[in-house]
């Protein structure tokens, strides 16, 4: 019988990262904890499932059994939704303060953007925004410049 009381989701979180690195040592690098821990996480999570989830191949290889495979699409979906809720939470609260350019063509009014830039102030009111004006490659060459100086 399964038992979701004792789901953790620190288990769930590493075992989605073993599955994806297929390395114990490398997951326990992306999750900043000690590889004993990724390798108890794993226990753990086996315990509560009762099955074996991973194994490790002729070339010390991890690999998920087919439980695992079946846990893991299911898992990866809701780890990386949590992940998509957590981002986008900061993100949002970062937008309350800032500075934003929006680049449009000179042929193209500025009043398509009026009622936008109108809620997205109301919203975020100590936001500054400034419309830049220019042709498409001036545009494009102010764009390349700045994703330049920050290393994109």
């Amino acid at each position: 019988m399964l038992k979701t009381q004792s789901m953790n989701l620190d288990y769930i979180r590493t075992f989605v990262v073993v599955g994806q690195s297929k390395d114990y040592k490398e997951a326990a690098s992306k999750l900043n904890i000690d590889y004993t821990n990724v390798s108890r996480h794993i226990k753990q999570l086996e315990d509560t499932m009762e099955t074996k989830l991973v194994k490790r191949n002729s070339k010390n290889i991890i690999e998920l059994t087919e439980d695992g495979k079946t846990l893991f699409d299911g898992y990866e979906k809701a780890y990386n939704t949590i992940l998509f809720t957590e981002k986008s939470y900061i993100q949002g609260k970062s937008l309350n303060t800032g500075k934003l350019s929006i680049g449009v063509l000179k042929d193209i009014e500025k009043d398509i953007l009026t009622e936008k830039v109108k809620k997205f102030k109301n919203k975020y009111p100590d936001v500054i925004i400034k419309i830049v004006e220019g042709e498409t490659k001036e545009l494009f060459d102010k764009l390349s410049k700045l994703m330049k100086n920050i290393g994109i």
